[in-house]
């Protein structure tokens, strides 16, 4: 028989084989005869069933250099799960000469396309072995293709039993995403690198989706660890394969994709290869989804760790040891983490260092899981053994009990030692150290720490620290003759978890250099950054310590607060801020409530006062109870209109419904920049002192045990702009002053709670005045809401009998009345009645005087005498001969509170 010599290479070196011709037979053992070709189906795992058939290959004469077909009909679109399952035996004489059994996929389209999922182990194998193969998402038509390359006489290679596993494509119930091809498939399988749909669909639209990394092009952010002693490989297919590995990747699934291969060589025996993640938020439940292949005899194991903290032992979250499956298997892990963290990726070498082979592909993130800019963990000093604990639960450090991790960084001390609170002190006066608050590694500058030890060389820094007002105390601070214009310096908090609803943050502050730049104050969730406050720097705190609260957003969870200084100086010079005494005060979430008088439940067992309930302002932070069955409450958000308040005529100002603009950024109801909210000052028009009114329905008369309380929340752009609330019991009657916004904070939504008593029914009446700027001046309004207990009044408020020259003013603390400008209400239909009678008095009084006089002269022609009567008193003027009424209203203000129904 003619010989021919064929080169191959696939990374085992180099060697010359002989071919023989090969053929694909029927084989058995009952006698039945031989064939000479053999189509393999699609048999269900349900229909298989033996009968002593199988098929083997055997040389024979013919062409030389062909491999043996065993082929499948054409197959339709698999799933993503597909795998076939089969039993082989094969003898070769010669195991150098390979390849020797191959099964491929093969693209009917594309035909010379092929890709090989499975070649047998080395070994020759005298009896039958069972091989399991993943098929995967195929999308189209395909076929698989067994190929055996027989050398020698004696060389033997047989198929039997061939299985397709969860191969079928089916959909999804219930539906939570429509392909565009009709078929449905579930949100765990959307942006995971795999085309679930089929038409791609579920892979179009994955910006949310972080750290998403194919591998084709680098390791993305993915970086090797320096605590190993292997490292990852990213290779081709092809390359891959040459190894052991999988010959295609899973992005592509072709030779020229790549993937992460853990290559060992004698002496790495369970020796570690690790790459790590950038930093991540805390988050509850943050999904991890990758896709990984291990095969082999002597596979390891593939495990994924966390790490909190820079010299933190990895704690382990996921784990597989040994060979799983020929071809690439999908992983999901979950996340629960009170504190910033890590992900390893970590592969061992195998006890043997050949046929141990892993491989790590397509990555990536679910939308909960968000990046730390920064990306940087805490250092800890010395590394600390955490117990067993369940998913989910962190230990504490002197007995290692094991608790929630939201009990963790929460304000509460929880273990017997604190520990709980250890990463996350509320209290700092950098007497000892920065007390974990951190340097941000992506401003421009840092913040410096003076220690008392050395003289600090900058002109007007504070000589002596806020704690102990001494020149050995210890603050920080920032040399701004080292800064240039608009670059900042930012001191992180550390990371915090659950707060309550009356948090408040205290920094002591000290500005010396008069046109440096500005201090403020920022809270940092896993989503957004958003500023609390400017700390004043006018001249009247320049260079003293001074404090300034700052209000925590109610309920914040898993957040991080942010100190920045930014300059405005044209050229650096001398000047800046110095901190201490940093403190954070009821912040904790209180757990555990038996409910009581002015109380609510809360369905996690927390409780809130009852006024607080539907006023649009979270009161239960781990559930929405505080803000459901609010049917009773007259309430407006101001989303679609303005509910039941209503414009007054007669101001200079107007209350304009809008959505929210530069000032403020965001609404209350919603937070955002596309809420709605009523606002006063905005436009160019308006002027500094201008008024807008708005009033309310007419409530009924309350009770001393029912009280009507008005809830609402406001927004002051500087401190000339005021808010005031006032009521009244009848239509162009006296305004009685019952809140004011002396007290405000400025530039934030602020909360006010006003109660409402009345012997008799009432209006409530809204009055803005804007403050100075455009911008800064403004008033707004937002989340009215009325307790059940201010019913409104079937009738609307009578006039005033009479008219009320001054409007009162009763200041709610001091129940005093205070008179500003003068406010004469106008006429109504009972004082029009009086002058009208009064007119009419006055005509007859002149009639009766004519009379009188007419008289007069009679008897004084008729006596002889031209002088008249003395003693009758002129009845329209007095001695000084000055009008005694003025029924014109002169100088009266008519303008305010009036309406169309009141002229």
């Amino acid at each position: 028989m003619e010989r021919r010599e064929k080169e191959t290479n696939r990374g085992r070196g180099e060697v010359h084989v002989t071919l023989r011709r090969s053929l694909w037979i029927q084989g058995c053992q009952c006698g039945k005869p031989q064939v000479d070709s053999v189509f393999l189906f699609f048999i269900p795992e349900s229909q298989a069933r033996g009968g002593g058939s199988f098929v083997r290959v055997e040389t024979t004469t013919g062409l030389f250099d062909e491999p043996a077909i065993l082929e499948s009909t054409i197959l339709p679109d698999s799933s993503p799960k597909c795998s076939v399952e089969f039993w082989y035996q094969f003898e070769f004489s010669d195991l150098s000469q390979l390849p020797g059994l191959l099964l491929q996929a093969v693209d009917v389209t594309n035909p010379s396309a092929a890709i090989e999922l499975w070649r047998p182990p080395t070994e020759t194998t005298g009896s039958w072995k069972k091989a399991t193969v993943g098929i995967g998402r195929q999308s189209g038509d395909f076929k698989i293709r067994f190929m055996a390359f027989l050398y020698q006489d004696a060389d033997m290679a047989a198929i039997d039993d061939i299985v397709w596993k969860e191969c079928q494509v089916e959909h999804a119930v219930p539906c939570d995403i429509l392909c565009r091809n009709d078929l449905c498939v579930a949100y765990e399988t959307e942006c995971d690198f795999t085309d679930d749909c089929g038409d791609g669909t579920d892979e179009l639209a994955c910006d949310n989706y972080k750290e998403r990394c194919d591998f084709e092009v680098d390791t993305c952010n993915w970086s090797q660890s320096s605590s190993d002693a292997l490292d990852w490989l990213l290779v081709t297919g092809g390359e891959g394969g040459t190894y052991g590995g999988p010959n295609g990747d899973h992005t592509t699934q072709t030779p020229q994709g790549h993937y992460l291969y853990l290559r060992s060589f004698e002496g790495d025996e369970g020796t570690r290869a690790r790459v790590e993640s950038q930093v991540f938020f805390p988050v509850e439940e943050c999904k991890m989804r990758f896709w990984y292949f291990m095969y082999g005899a002597n596979v390891n194991s593939l495990t994924i760790f966390v790490i909190n903290a820079v010299n933190d032992n990895p704690r382990e979250v996921w784990s597989k040891k040994g060979a799983q499956f020929d071809g690439w298997v999908k992983a999901e892990v979950t996340f629960d983490e009170s504190s910033k963290f890590k992900v390893l990726v970590e592969g061992v070498a195998g006890t043997k260092t050949t046929d141990d082979h892993i491989s790590f592909d397509d990555v990536s993130f679910t939308p909960a899981c968000n990046l730390d800019p920064a990306n940087t963990l805490p250092e800890i000093v010395e590394p600390t053994d955490t117990p067993h604990c369940d998913f989910g639960m962190l230990a504490c450090k002197s007995d290692k009990v094991c608790l929630p991790k939201r009990n963790f960084c929460d304000f509460v001390f929880d273990c017997e030692d604190g520990s709980d609170e250890d990463g996350c002190p509320t209290v700092c006066n950098f007497e000892e150290d920065l007390c974990q608050w951190e340097q941000d590694k992506n401003d421009d500058f840092d913040w410096e720490y003076n220690d008392g030890s050395s003289t600090v060389n900058i002109e007007s820094v504070p000589p002596y620290d806020h704690t102990i007002s001494r020149p050995d105390g210890k603050y920080v601070f920032i040399d701004g003759s080292l800064i240039l214009r608009n670059q900042r310096a930012r001191l992180l908090s550390p990371w915090f978890g659950q707060s309550g609803v009356a948090c408040t943050m205290t920094v002591w502050y000290y500005r010396y250099g008069a046109t440096f730049g500005r201090l403020t104050v920022s809270i940092r969730d896993q989503q957004t950054e958003t500023e609390l406050s400017t700390l004043p720097s006018n001249l009247a705190n320049y260079q003293s310590w001074i404090r300034q609260d700052i209000k925590i957003p109610i309920c914040a969870k898993d957040f991080q607060v942010i100190i920045s200084a930014v300059s405005e100086q044209s050229d650096p010079e001398s000047g800046g801020f110095a901190l201490d005494d940093i403190r954070l005060e009821s912040c904790s979430y209180d757990r555990g409530c038996n409910g009581g008088p002015g109380l609510e439940l809360c369905d996690s067992g927390h409780c809130y006062p009852t006024l607080a309930k539907c006023d649009f302002s979270k009161d239960c932070c781990l559930s929405d109870t505080d803000e459901t069955n609010c049917g009773e409450y007259q309430r407006c958000d101001f989303e679609t209109s303005m509910c039941r308040w209503n414009q007054m005529s007669g101001d200079d100002g107007e209350w304009v419904w809008q959505v929210v603009g530069d000032s403020p950024p965001t609404d209350h109801t919603t937070g955002s920049s596309n809420g709605k909210i009523l606002l006063l000052g905005s436009s160019s028009n308006s002027l500094q002192g201008n008024r807008a009114w708005i009033k309310s329905y007419a409530i009924s008369a309350t009770s001393t045990t029912d009280i009507c309380v008005l809830r609402f929340f406001v927004f002051l752009g500087d401190d000339s702009s005021e808010l005031s609330i006032f009521t009244r019991t009848a239509v162009g009657g006296a305004l009685t002053e019952v809140w004011s916004s002396e007290d405000v904070d400025r530039k934030t939504w602020t909360r006010g709670l006003v109660e409402l008593d009345s012997d008799s029914k009432f209006e409530v009446i809204i009055e803005a005045t804007k403050g100075s700027g455009s911008d800064d001046g403004v008033v707004a309004l937002d989340d009215t809401s009325f307790t059940p207990n201010c019913e409104e009044s079937s009738t609307g408020l009578p006039p005033a009998v009479t008219r009320s020259p001054i409007t009162s003013r009763v200041t709610p603390t001091e129940g005093k009345v205070t008179t500003p400008e003068a406010t004469i209400e106008p006429i109504n239909n009972n004082v029009l009645i009086i002058v009208i009678a009064s007119i009419l008095a006055i005509v007859l009084m002149l009639v009766v005087v004519i009379v009188l006089y007419c008289c007069c002269q009679r008897i004084g022609k008729g006596s002889g005498s031209g002088s008249v009567i003395t003693g009758v008193d002129n009845p329209m003027y007095g001695p000084s001969d000055t009008p005694m009424t003025d029924f014109k209203l002169k100088d009266a203000d008519t303008a305010p509170y009036l309406e169309p129904d009141e002229t």
